[in-house]
C-alpha cells in the first residue's frame, strides 16, 4: 500500500530528466528507490543526476550510483552551490537533449521560482518533489504534478499490540472532527514557523504529510475547502485573502 499523493496526467511517451538537491530533501535508500522506480514508469529517464556534497554523503551516494544517479559533488563550503550547480545543468540539459518534455525537481527550495518558469514557458510538464512543509508556495503553485516525498514510503499494516487497542470503541464524528480541526491549526503553525504562506490548497499537502491518514471525506465533506470553512466557523482557523 502507498500513501497518497497528488497526481496529475503525465505526458504520453514522456522523456525525463530528474534533478534533485540532496540537501533540500532527502529520505531513507528504499524510498528513494520507490522514487526513481516511479519515474522510470512514468516513462524514459533520460539522465538524473543528484548534487551534493558526497564526501560527507559516501554511503548514500554509493546507493544512488546503483539506482542510475549521475552524482554531481558541490562542496558545501559553497553558499548556494548546490543551487547554482543543479541550475546550470537544467539549462545545459535543455539545449543538450531537446526531446526532453518532463523536468522532474526534487527540491522546494524558492531559488528555482524564476528557472522553473521558464520551464513552465517554454510547455515543459513540471514535477516537483519535496518535503511539502518546507516547500516555496510559489514553486510549488507551477507544478504539473506534485509528489511529497514520503509518498514513495511503503506503508506496514501493524496489527494493534493490545487487546485494548482491538476492542478500543471508535471516537465520534464530532470527535473526529475536533481532532482533525486541531491538527489543521497545528498544521498551519508549522507553515507559519518555517517562513512560508499557508495558502488553503498547500496546507492540505502539508496536513497530509503530517498526517497521512487524513482524508476530509471520512469527516463527512465533500472537499478540502469544505472542511476548512466547518473550521473556519468553528473558530479553529481564519482564512484571509485570495484563495492561491
Amino acid at each position: 500500500m502507498w500513501r497518497k499523493s497528488q497526481v496529475s496526467e503525465i505526458p504520453k511517451d514522456a522523456q525525463i530528466a530528474v534533478f534533485w538537491d540532496i540537501e533540500n530533501v532527502h529520505d531513507d535508500f528504499r524510498t528513494h528507490e520507490n522514487m526513481m522506480k516511479e519515474f522510470r514508469e512514468a516513462g524514459r529517464v533520460v539522465r538524473s543526476y543528484a548534487f551534493a556534497d558526497w564526501d560527507s554523503r559516501r554511503r548514500m551516494g554509493e546507493h544512488l550510483l546503483e539506482v542510475g544517479f549521475d552524482l554531481i559533488h558541490v562542496p558545501s563550503s559553497m553558499q548556494n552551490a548546490s543551487d547554482i550547480k543543479m541550475g546550470d545543468y537544467i539549462i545545459e540539459h535543455m539545449s543538450r537533449y531537446p526531446d526532453t518534455n518532463c523536468y522532474v525537481l526534487v527540491t522546494g527550495d524558492g531559488d528555482f521560482l524564476v528557472l522553473t518558469g521558464i520551464l513552465k514557458l517554454r510547455g515543459y510538464y513540471i514535477w516537483l518533489v519535496s518535503n511539502p512543509l518546507y516547500t516555496s508556495a510559489e514553486l510549488s503553485s507551477l507544478a504539473d504534478k506534485y509528489n511529497d516525498m514520503k509518498s514513495f514510503r511503503r506503508l506496514e499494516f501493524k496489527e494493534p499490540e493490545t487487546v485494548e487497542e482491538r476492542v478500543k470503541p471508535m471516537q465520534s464524528r464530532a470527535d473526529r472532527r475536533k481532532r482533525a480541526a486541531v491538527r489543521l491549526q497545528e498544521t498551519v503553525g508549522k507553515i507559519l514557523e518555517a517562513e512560508n504562506k499557508p495558502g488553503i490548497g498547500w496546507a492540505k499537502h502539508v496536513m497530509v504529510s503530517l498526517n497521512p491518514d487524513f482524508d476530509e471525506r471520512d469527516l463527512g465533506f465533500d472537499s478540502w475547502k469544505d472542511f476548512v470553512d466547518w473550521a473556519e466557523k468553528k473558530g479553529y482557523v481564519i482564512q484571509e485573502g485570495e484563495m492561491p
